[in-house]
């Protein structure tokens, strides 16, 4: 039953809505209740596997440090709010890895959600928007994501799982809409699926031609956020590097995302979110391969330095299967008789 929970949850989440109400209150309404059926499915499926033990550490340092942050800022309601949040989305990894049927593959639901977005981004683009019309979500052209930075983020995620013709069609996305996410996806995509040393070695040049060619929007988008998010965070930190701001709250009002979902957490967290994303990050180093599902990791890793997909309530379900899609391929312990 957990597993075809998720497996809707997988392919819904990204496309589906409400109609006159908030793009934010409904996704976090979705996010909840879905992970209120798969913690019901888990009461009638028998588990699979066991966590490894890093993973489960992992997960115990982050929910001790929500507590903790939670009690120094004074049950402050957006950080409250924010610890529930993460609490269910680890809940939600937890569930999905110990009973998910590994037989079933997760990508064609991913697929077939990043299908209907892209027709429909296709749509809007030729002047048909019939659902815009319907709901209060801000932004345009961003298919069922909102607007294009959130489309082509969520493109940039499901990139890993695109079979080859769609890589080209995902870098064409990304040149259309002139957002350089989607790239570091696709290079390490089609690096992986090279075989000799000269392969690379002609690859790796084209690669940095590429970047070549696009220094300047490439220095444009980063010096852009670093002037207007990344530095004013950066001295708001400083000034309180112990204990942080609170997780989930925006230090900055005018500010409605940093642009990076370490700084983000940084800022909230204090030096503890550092120290366990350097806990993290030890514990993943050197179990990474060329494999897909090491390589959609890798991807959200490098992803969030630059954008914010974990500010984005409509992709946790997609983050929650790319790391438990990551688990289960390479740390899968099946126990038997549990």
């Amino acid at each position: 039953m957990v597993t075809k929970i998720f497996q809707l949850l997988l392919l819904l989440s990204p496309i589906c809505f409400g109609s006159n109400i908030n793009m934010d209150m409904f996704d976090i309404i979705f996010f909840r209740t879905g992970i209120i059926a798969l913690f019901a499915a888990a009461m009638i499926d028998n588990p699979r596997r066991t966590l490894p033990g890093y993973a489960g550490k992992s997960i115990a340092l982050l929910l001790g440090l929500c507590i903790v942050n939670i009690f120094i800022h004074n049950f402050t309601p957006v950080v409250l709010h924010t610890t529930m949040n993460l609490f269910l989305a680890l809940t939600g990894v937890f569930i999905v890895y110990t009973y998910y049927d590994e037989s079933k593959d997760l990508r064609k639901f991913i697929l077939w959600a990043g299908l209907i977005n892209l027709v429909f981004f296709i749509n809007q683009k030729m002047g048909f928007n019939p659902i815009f019309d319907k709901m209060p979500y801000v932004g345009q052209e961003g298919a069922f994501l909102g607007n294009q930075p959130r489309l082509m983020t969520y493109f940039a995620l499901i990139t890993p799982f695109l079979w080859w013709p769609f890589l080209i069609v995902s870098l064409a996305l990304g040149i259309y809409t002139q957002q350089i996410i989607i790239f570091a996806p696709v290079a390490i995509c089609l690096f992986a699926k090279l075989k000799t040393g000269r392969e690379k070695i002609i690859y790796g040049i084209m690669i940095l031609t590429t970047m070549l060619l696009l220094k300047d929007k490439i220095y444009a988008a980063l010096s852009f956020r670093f002037n207007m998010a990344w530095k004013p965070v950066l001295n708001a930190f400083f000034d309180r590097p112990l204990i942080g701001y609170g997780i989930g709250v925006r230090i900055i009002p005018e500010l409605e995302v940093v642009g990076n979902s370490y700084l983000q957490f940084i800022i909230g967290a204090g030096l503890a979110g550092a120290v366990w994303f350097g806990y993290v990050f030890k514990n993943i180093y050197g179990k990474l391969n060329n494999n897909i599902e090491s390589i959609a990791l890798i991807s959200l890793i490098i992803i969030m330095t630059v954008e914010y997909p974990i500010e984005i309530t409509r992709l946790w379900y997609l983050i929650m299967g790319i790391i438990t899609m990551w688990l289960l391929k390479n740390h899968s312990r099946e126990v038997n008789n549990v």
